[in-house]
C-alpha cells in the first residue's frame, strides 16, 4: 500500500506571499529567500512603505534577479494592516488563488509553509482560498495552520 500523495501548493493554484516591509533592509534578503526555498512555486510581493533605509530598491534587486519576486512600492509608513490589505488587494487583482502573510523580521517561518498547505486546499466559498500561517481571502479571516 503507498502513502496517499502529500498536497502542494502548485495544487492550489497560484500562490502569493505578501511581505511587507519598512526598514527591513538587514532582513529582506533572507527571509525572500527563505520563502522562496521553502515553496519555491510561490511568488512574493514586498509591499514597502517607503522605506529610508532602501528596503525597496534592496526589493527591486532580488525583483530584477527573480520573476516570482514583485514589489509594490507605497508612498508612505501606513502601517502594517494597511500594507497586507494592499498586498491582499494586488493578489486578488493579479488572479492569486492563495494569499500567505509573512513577516519580514523571522517571526514566521517560511518552512512551515509547506506544511499548510493541505489544510489550504479545503474547499471555501470565496475566489481566492486562505493561505497559511494567517491568510485572508476576499471573504475575511481564514484559520491559521
Amino acid at each position: 500500500m503507498t502513502a496517499p500523495e502529500e498536497s502542494t501548493f502548485a495544487d492550489l493554484g497560484k500562490v502569493l506571499v505578501i511581505i511587507p516591509t519598512y526598514n527591513e533592509a538587514e532582513n529582506i534578503e533572507r527571509i525572500v529567500s527563505r520563502v522562496r526555498a521553502a515553496v519555491p512555486e510561490a511568488h512574493v510581493l514586498v509591499a514597502d512603505d517607503n522605506s529610508p533605509d532602501g528596503t525597496g530598491d534592496l526589493a527591486d534587486k532580488l525583483a530584477t534577479d527573480d520573476a516570482h519576486v514583485r514589489v509594490l512600492h507605497r508612498k508612505g509608513k501606513e502601517g502594517l494592516g494597511a500594507a497586507y490589505l494592499a498586498g491582499f488587494r494586488w493578489g486578488i487583482d493579479e488572479g492569486y488563488a492563495v494569499l500567505v502573510e509573512m513577516d519580514a523580521d523571522g517571526s514566521h517561518q517560511p518552512e512551515e509553509l509547506p506544511g499548510c498547505s493541505p489544510r489550504c486546499a479545503a474547499p471555501t466559498s470565496s475566489s481566492a482560498r486562505a493561505g497559511c500561517p494567517a491568510a485572508r481571502s476576499s471573504t475575511g479571516p481564514s484559520p491559521a495552520c
